[in-house]
Parts: C-alpha cells; sequence; structure tokens
C-alpha cells in the first residue's frame, strides 16, 4: 500500500477530482485522490478548505511535517468550481475517506433546476437546459431542401440525393399498439386486420422516404451510395453488390414459390377429378380458389411485380421492421429465427454507420430498409450549418432507450447479449437516472490560471459487470440474472456496439476512487444521457 508522502513538497504532481450530484437534491460532493496513493490519513488532523466563489475555485491544503528552512510547509490543490449556485452561507463539509479527500457544498438549487439553467445557461453549446430530455422532435429541424447524411467519422456523403420526405415512427412497440388498438375497435370480419395492414403502410419504407426513430433513421437501400452496399458485399466474399444479390435472390424466391404452388394446385386438382361426381360442390369451390390465387399471382402492378409479389414483399419489409425495429437495442420479442441483422460500415474509413435486415443465410437486405445509427452520422459538413445528429453518441442513445425500458418494464436490471452470438456480455443495474458529474485534473502546489469553465453533464448512474471475462464470479452472476427473468430486461445489440459501450463504461470507473468505484462485486460508473 502507498501512503501519502506527508514530509515531502510534490510540486506538480497529479491528482484528479469529480464533482458530482443527483437531481433535486442541493448538495455538490467532491471526490478528490491521486490514484497512486492508496491511504492519505495522514492528512486529516490538518486538513483545510478554502472557496473562492469569485474565482471559482476551491482550495483544499494541509500541512506538512518537518519545517526545514527552504522547504515547503504546506501542500495546496486547487480544484475548479463548475457552474451552480452555491450557498456562500454553509461552510464547506471537507474530510478525509481512507483513500481520497471529500468535500460538501451546499446549493441554492438542484443543477438542473430551471431557475438555475436560466442563470448559467451553457455559452458554448446550442443546447437549451430548461427543455425536457427525449430522443423524440428530430422531424421538425429538417429543412424542407432536403437534408444529405455523412458519415461522422470522415465526412464521406451517404446518401445519393437530398431528402424531404421523413415519417416520424410513433414508438419502438407502435406495431402492437396498432394491432391492440385496431383489433379491440374492429374485431369482426377481418377489418382489424385490414386496418392494422394499412397503419403499417404508413410506415413502409419507400423510394425518397426517411424514417426517423430515437435510435436511427431508415432509408431505402436505393437511396444510398451505391458504393456503400458494393463494400458490404465484398467483405464478405462476394464478386456482386448486396442490390443485384438482393433481386437475385428474391426473383429466385419466388420462382420456387411460383413452381411450390403450381405443384400443390395440380396435385388438388388431380385429387379433386377423380372425385368430382361425390363432391361437386366442394370442386367448384377449389376451381373458385385456384382462380383467385391464379389471377393474383399473375397480375402485374405499375412496377412489374404481380400483386402476389407486391403482397409479399410487402410483408417481408413489415417483419423487418416488425422483428429488427430500430436496429439498435433490440428485446428478445422482437427477435426472429428467419430475420438476422448485419453491420454497415463505411467505404472509407471502416466506421460502423448502421446495419439492415437480412434473410438467414442471405446478405440481401430485406425491404425494410438500411438503419444508420443517429451517433454515426451528420446532417452538414459546413461549420456554420447545425447538425441535428450533433448531440447524440452511443452513450446518450443507450442510456435514453435504458431509461425508457427501465420505466416501461419496471426492471432496473438489464442483461446486454450479443445479438449474433446471443451470449450474455453486459450486466447493468441503473442505480439513478438523473445525476450530474464532471471530472478533471489538478496539480499540488501550482498556481492555474485561465481555466475553462466547468458545466456538470447530465449522466445516469449505474452498476456493470463484464460476463466476456470468463471468471467463475461472471457465470454465476450471469446465470442469476438469467434466471430473475421477470425482474431482469433482456436486451440485444451488434458486437461493435458492445465493445464501445463497454469501453465507455470502463474508462468512466476511473473518475471515482477505488473505495468508492465498486458494489457487491460490479463497478460504478457514468453514462451520459441527452440533455433534450
Amino acid at each position: 500500500m502507498n501512503s501519502f508522502p506527508l514530509g515531502a513538497c510534490n510540486t506538480g504532481r497529479q491528482w484528479r477530482f469529480t464533482w458530482e450530484t443527483l437531481a433535486h437534491i442541493p448538495t455538490l460532493r467532491l471526490y478528490l485522490f491521486n490514484p497512486e496513493i492508496d491511504d492519505i490519513s495522514d492528512v486529516r488532523r490538518s486538513l483545510e478548505a478554502n472557496l473562492r466563489l469569485g474565482e471559482s475555485l476551491l482550495v483544499i491544503s494541509w500541512r506538512l511535517d518537518g519545517g526545514k528552512k527552504g522547504s515547503c510547509r504546506t501542500s495546496a490543490l486547487m480544484i475548479p468550481v463548475p457552474r451552480v449556485i452555491v450557498d456562500p452561507a454553509c461552510p464547506v463539509d471537507v474530510k478525509v475517506m481512507g483513500d481520497h479527500i471529500e468535500a460538501k457544498l451546499s446549493l441554492l438549487l438542484p443543477v438542473g433546476h430551471p431557475l438555475a439553467a436560466e442563470i448559467w445557461g451553457d455559452p458554448g453549446s446550442d443546447v437549451d437546459w430548461r427543455l425536457p430530455l427525449t430522443l423524440d422532435s428530430d422531424i421538425e429541424k429538417f429543412s424542407s431542401e432536403g437534408v444529405n447524411f455523412f458519415c461522422k467519422s470522415c465526412s464521406s456523403k451517404l446518401t445519393r440525393q437530398p431528402l424531404r420526405n421523413f415519417v416520424e415512427i410513433p414508438s419502438s412497440n407502435w406495431q402492437e399498439v396498432a394491432d391492440n388498438w385496431f383489433g379491440g375497435c374492429c374485431s369482426f370480419g377481418g377489418v382489424s386486420e385490414k386496418l392494422v395492414s394499412k397503419y403499417m403502410n404508413i410506415f413502409d419504407c419507400k423510394l425518397g422516404t426517411c424514417l426517423l426513430d430515437r435510435a436511427s433513421v431508415t432509408l431505402c437501400e436505393h437511396d444510398l451510395e451505391g458504393a456503400i452496399l458494393e463494400k458490404t458485399s465484398s467483405d464478405l466474399g462476394l464478386e456482386y453488390p448486396i442490390s443485384s444479390t438482393r433481386s437475385t435472390l428474391v426473383g429466385t424466391q419466388f420462382d420456387a414459390t411460383m413452381d411450390c404452388l403450381k405443384r400443390n394446385f395440380n396435385q388438388s386438382s388431380e385429387s379433386h377429378d377423380k372425385m368430382e361426381s361425390e363432391f361437386a360442390g366442394e370442386r367448384s369451390l377449389k376451381c373458385d380458389f385456384h382462380s383467385c390465387i391464379t389471377e393474383a399471382t399473375h397480375a402485374a402492378g405499375a412496377d412489374g411485380r404481380s400483386e402476389f409479389e407486391a403482397s409479399i414483399a410487402g410483408y417481408n419489409a413489415q417483419q423487418s421492421i416488425k422483428v429488427y425495429g430500430s436496429g439498435f437495442l433490440i428485446t428478445p420479442g422482437n427477435l426472429s429465427k428467419g430475420v438476422e441483422c448485419d453491420e454497415l460500415s463505411c467505404i472509407h474509413c471502416s466506421s460502423p454507420l448502421g446495419s439492415y435486415a437480412c434473410s438467414k443465410g442471405t446478405i440481401s437486405p430485406l425491404e425494410g430498409g438500411i438503419r444508420l445509427f443517429k451517433c454515426y452520422i451528420s446532417t452538414s459538413l459546413s461549420v456554420g450549418s447545425p447538425d441535428i445528429f450533433k448531440k447524440y453518441t452511443l452513450q446518450s442513445i443507450f442510456t435514453n432507450l435504458l431509461i425508457a425500458g427501465a420505466q416501461d418494464e419496471l426492471s432496473f436490471r438489464t442483461m446486454v447479449c450479443d445479438l449474433r452470438t446471443k451470449s450474455p456480455i453486459l450486466l447493468i443495474v441503473l442505480l439513478n437516472s438523473s445525476a450530474w458529474c464532471c471530472s478533471g485534473f489538478c496539480f499540488e502546489n501550482t498556481v492555474t490560471r485561465g481555466l475553462p469553465t466547468l458545466h456538470m453533464q447530465p449522466v445516469v448512474k449505474v452498476l456493470f459487470s463484464d460476463c466476456s471475462a470468463s471468471t467463475q464470479v461472471n457465470s454465476i452472476a450471469s446465470k442469476k440474472w438469467s434466471a430473475r427473468s421477470g425482474s431482469t430486461e433482456e436486451v440485444y445489440m451488434m458486437t461493435r456496439q458492445i465493445e464501445e459501450l463497454r469501453r465507455s463504461l470502463e474508462s468512466s470507473v476511473a473518475k471515482l476512487p477505488r473505495s468508492c468505484s465498486s458494489l457487491q462485486g460490479m463497478s460504478l460508473s457514468f453514462l451520459e444521457r441527452l440533455r433534450r
């Protein structure tokens, strides 16, 4: 154990600070620690705190042993105070907690209070703190002149031409809601099925139409630059683009379907001819049915497809959206053995862009469209033009979907599984969904001037455990969580998104001292959430 070197003057030694507060609680807590020091209890007797509100600084100091000529008599740290409304009448509560120093400031208003946001705001941000936290309302920001999408990593253009038609999907489970609504009010004569089908067609992915949900935008594959899909097929070792593969596979699929129907109808006709005298009425019924199916099969629409083919295509599109959803966070009810999820990457920088649904064993996108995740795309290249998706990160999207799921399912325990292997990777417990924090570094006995203004960032506080690490403890924990199916929400994500999420969780653990970074065998961490 490394004890605190009390008698030494360590000018320039780096310390880490983290400010934390919870919504509706007017107290700002400071964690001050050095990761290389395990015990600083020796400074307990001489620890002092001085709040300089005019400079937005908290100075914490302690006396040193010795007193030799030329040696430092005290050691001090200057910690910047974030933009909060501190109560100057209340003293600073400071104490030593083993491996870190903890200080508390009393606030006149909790962080995030509308009045506090009105006073401070955030000059360096285009986000209004007074607005509620939500992932919706993007549709109001799109221009009537059209919008192109770009890769956020390398700024490569993704769309062939500007999109002007935008449709917002109501919610993640809108298909079930529609089915229950129409099924409950019109349950006779197949009316409910027709209404549900007509309602779902509104959210069908058509050429030139962009579907918006909380985490992604869904486009028709022909609205994207062709090279993007060609890159995906070449990565899989194919010599032809996905678009051509799709048409070939679909054509083959329908040819096989028609042959099967014809064989079934021929067999039915032969059996029927043998029993014509005994089942005249049934023969008439079967002939009518055979004629109806044959006409529907050969009747071509405006796009050259028969009505039968069009209906199958429409069904596939609806199943793609229903089973696959936004493609970012998928629940067990939206999984299907016949539909898989493949990742879409940028052809120029290989960064992830989104995903698309395809039939199992194929690489051709279903007609449900291509999903581009908002955290990986932008809507503008010029400095002056606003980027509609600037506020979105993988952390913020995951966090807000996590909070929504916890509210809907009344479960604060989540098991994140790999979409391809179905294996549990992360166990997450939501501790607090309305926390605020900021973190940084300060240096011992160093006068700091011109420090940037600190702003408290909206976060959620979570416990997490990495199940992919093959330890006995993690194996037992994942089995226990699986057994508690009633209190644990199970979700599925693609491998690269899980890896990015895991790195974010692990990096945030370092914001807290070791004594405060774990609880009941799980690591304590923060994830950022959206302000609006």
